[in-house]
Parts: C-alpha cells; sequence; structure tokens
C-alpha cells in the first residue's frame, strides 16, 4: 500500500515538473512577443514623430517661400505696375531684390505621397514654375538697366526699349499672379494635410485662420486665378488618404483572412508544370 502511494507521488511530482516547464516556456514565449510587439510600437512612433518633423520642414518652407512671394507682389511688382499704367519712366524703371523663395524638396519628402499623391508632383511643377520666374525677374532688371541706360543717354531707341519692357512685364505680371495662386494652394493643401493627420494639440479653425489672414481676393486681383485655386483644391481633396475606422480594420482583416485562405490552398495544390515537368519525365525513363 504504502509503494503505490509513493508511485502516486512519484508520478505527480514528475507531472508538476513537466507543467513547470511548459509553464517557463509559455512565459518566455509570451515575453518576447511582447518585447517584440513594444519594439514595433516604438519603430512606428519614431518613424511617425520624424514624418511630423518632415511635415513641419515641408510646410513651413512652403509658407515662408509664399510670403515673399506676396511681399515682393506688394512692395515691387504692384508698385511697377501701377506705375507702366501711368507711363511714369523713373518710377517704373527701377530695380529691387530677388525674392528667397524655394519649393524644392528631396527624398525626405517622399512620405507626403502616403497622404496624398498630388503633393510631389505639385510641388515639382511650382519648383520649375518658381525658377522660371527667378530667371524672368534677373532678366528684367537687366532690361532695366539697358533701357535706363538708352534714357539718359537720349538714344532714338528709347521709345521701343520702353515699349518692349512694357509689355514684358505685364504678360510677366500675370505670370507671377498664377505662381503666387499657385503658391498659396499648396500652402492651404499642407495646412488641410496639418489638420487631418497631424494636428497633435487639436487645434481647430486652421484652415479657416488662413484664409482669413491672407486675403487672397485682395492679393490676387486676376479672378481666373482664384478660380484657379478653387479648381486645384477640389482637384487635390480627391486624393487625399480616407481616415480607417473599425469598418476599414474589419474589412482589412477579412481580405488578410482570404488571401491567407488562398495562399495555404496554392501551398498544398499540384502546379500544373509538374505534368510537363523534366525531371519527371527522367525518373519515368530510368524505370
Amino acid at each position: 500500500m504504502s509503494n503505490e502511494i509513493a508511485n502516486i507521488i512519484n508520478n505527480w511530482i514528475d507531472k508538476t515538473d513537466w507543467i513547470g516547464h511548459i509553464i517557463t516556456c509559455l512565459s518566455v514565449f509570451i515575453g518576447a512577443y511582447f518585447a517584440y510587439i513594444f519594439a514595433n510600437r516604438q519603430e512606428r512612433q519614431k518613424d511617425k514623430k520624424l514624418e511630423i518633423d518632415n511635415y513641419y520642414t515641408f510646410w513651413n518652407k512652403v509658407a515662408l517661400s509664399l510670403n515673399n512671394l506676396f511681399i515682393y507682389k506688394e512692395v515691387y511688382m504692384d508698385r511697377i505696375k501701377q506705375a507702366f499704367e501711368k507711363d511714369d519712366f523713373k518710377e517704373a524703371l527701377q530695380t529691387s531684390y530677388i525674392p528667397d523663395c524655394d519649393f524644392s524638396f528631396d527624398e525626405k519628402a517622399y512620405f507626403l505621397n502616403t497622404y496624398n499623391r498630388c503633393f510631389l508632383t505639385e510641388l515639382a511643377l511650382l519648383s520649375k514654375i518658381n525658377d522660371a520666374a527667378i530667371e524672368e525677374i534677373k532678366s528684367h532688371y537687366q532690361n532695366v538697366f539697358e533701357v535706363l541706360y538708352a534714357f539718359e543717354n537720349k538714344k532714338r531707341v528709347f521709345p521701343e526699349k520702353y515699349e518692349l519692357l512694357k509689355r514684358r512685364f505685364i504678360s510677366f505680371y500675370n505670370e507671377f499672379e498664377h505662381l503666387c495662386a499657385r503658391a498659396y494652394y499648396i500652402n492651404k493643401e499642407f495646412t488641410k494635410g496639418f489638420e487631418k493627420y497631424f494636428n497633435l494639440y487639436c487645434y481647430e479653425g486652421v484652415t479657416n485662420n488662413l484664409e482669413f489672414e491672407s486675403k487672397i481676393n485682395e492679393r490676387i486681383n486676376n479672378k481666373e486665378n482664384i478660380q484657379y485655386i478653387k479648381q486645384r483644391e477640389v482637384m487635390f481633396d480627391v486624393y487625399w488618404q480616407i481616415d480607417s475606422n473599425i469598418y476599414c480594420l474589419i474589412c482589412l482583416y477579412i481580405r488578410k483572412l482570404k488571401y491567407s485562405i488562398k495562399r495555404l490552398i496554392n501551398f498544398f495544390k499540384i502546379p500544373k508544370i509538374c505534368k510537363n515537368c523534366r525531371c519527371r519525365k527522367i525518373n519515368v525513363k530510368k524505370k
């Protein structure tokens, strides 16, 4: 009787040891799994923080460039245009500084495509238009010096050169306004993106404040450019990333499940190529 009791106790101790080993293995596995989840979450947080910093950098760059364009338009372009319309030679034949505006970007801006795929194409086009405008400003200043030289030396070619300079400036003025309009709507879309995805402190009415402070109707005189801004906004807003919710997550998991089942079926399915496999024919001949 005592031997049977001893055997039962020994079996129970052995089972207890196995249970302890299983619990230890499960604990290690669960700890490693949660460490993996925590590490991935930390990496995602770092990537998100880097995206936020890069977004603020490009947004501030566009906003500062837009502000410099508007200041240059008010300080120089509008004043010179009025002088040309009045044929005020001394006022019209003046030069000024070159506006400091830059809309270029590098590989750090590629993440913008995940939020709206129009960002990079519009920024690339805006950058080219801006570079062309800067070159035109330099050319205009050079032409002003030539016309001034003809005016001061009382040459006969002065009226002809002046009229040519006037026509070129009026044409460039309209192009410069279009540049301002394009830069304004890009800056507005950056503001919308901030409100949608990067508004950490839950500010309200950021886009409305931008519209109120910009007073775009007063700064841009051509109604076609105002209409252009509205049209581009509508086209741009179509491509914003969809805001996911619980239904999107359920749909995602259903798609993942279907895809996993499909891969599992294909893994156990005999491929069609087996019928014409050379290795199989060689084996048959050997037999």
